[in-house]
């Protein structure tokens, strides 16, 4: 199968290869056009970007510059192939990440050690990817981006109560920063699914950081993120701190990425109070949420 075999050519970075066979061996294939499209479009982006690894700054910059490529042409691209790709370039990023020694507790910048978990998971090093964001997570609690590959981990071994914490505190803290690719698993495709049917009526994807905000406001609204943990009062005091910065900003910019920003963080808040059973404070949040926006007010499930 023409599949099969770009997934083995990705995995050794063959890309010049690739390239040759769809042009001359496969052009006339016009069952697997869909999947050979997609393989010129990984090949030929590789050929091109694969050497910048060696002077980017950070180099997982680079990996992500190719998944915003990847998801402007389609938010399910062919998880076999990007997964094979990963393979080879995570193995590139490894070895440049690591010429010096880097571990969650030293000095390094935090995006180069999410920089080392990220091409650990690429490369299937997943026991020493799995240590290194636990003690991320323990160093950096405010930052999304380990809570949400946790989540996505915890969930591909089916430990669910896990996998909801985690997943619940990356969208809850800051989803625009996180990686679609490196949170995605069925849970997320089913949040996806509820907001394309309940809230995008157009058809048209959000920017991919919007996207993850909407992610964030589907999983409250649509009962996704079951699992929840009381706030403490210092929590609380920055949350509402939070809800009052992202009120200033969209009453100054009315733009959508705030509006995102202030609805999903009321709507953890409601959230919050629903675990505590303080009816009051629900009520009170419940009538800005309907004034922000009257149809999220309606489907929530509480």
């Amino acid at each position: 199968m023409i599949e099969n075999e770009l997934v083995e050519l990705l995995k050794q970075g063959q890309f010049i290869e690739i390239n040759e066979k769809i042009f001359y061996d496969y052009h006339n294939n016009l069952e697997e056009a869909e999947i050979l499209d997609w393989g010129l479009d990984i090949a030929n982006y590789w050929m091109k970007n694969e050497k910048e690894i060696q002077s980017a700054e950070s180099p997982i910059t680079v990996w992500d510059k190719f998944l915003e490529k990847i998801y402007s042409k389609s938010i399910t691209p062919p998880r076999q192939l990007i997964d094979a790709a990963s393979f080879h370039i995570m193995k590139k990023i490894y070895a440049r990440v690591n010429l010096t020694p880097v571990n969650p507790l030293d000095k390094n910048p935090f995006s180069v050690k999410m920089g080392v978990a990220r091409s650990l998971l690429g490369i299937g090093k997943n026991e020493a990817a799995f240590s290194f964001l636990v003690s991320l997570v323990k160093h950096y609690p405010k930052q999304s981006e380990p809570w949400g590959i946790l989540g996505k981990m915890y969930f591909s071994e089916k430990k669910i109560e896990k996998a909801l914490l985690c997943y619940r505190e990356a969208f809850f803290m800051n989803p625009s920063v996180l990686n679609l690719w490196d949170v995605n698993s069925d849970f997320i495709e089913k949040i996806l699914y509820y907001y394309k049917k309940n809230y995008n009526k157009t058809g048209k994807m959000p920017e991919l950081k919007n996207l993850l905000q909407w992610i964030g406001i589907s999983g409250i609204t649509g009962g996704f993120f079951k699992i929840k943990r009381e706030l403490s009062l210092q929590e609380t005091s920055e949350m509402d701190k939070r809800i009052q910065v992202f009120e200033n900003k969209y009453n100054r910019s009315k733009k959508k990425e705030d509006l995102l920003n202030l609805l999903r963080l009321n709507l953890f808040k409601i959230d919050y109070y629903l675990a505590q059973n303080k009816p009051e404070l629900i009520k009170e949040n419940l009538k800005a949420l309907e004034i922000l926006d009257p149809v999220i007010y309606q489907k929530l499930k509480i």
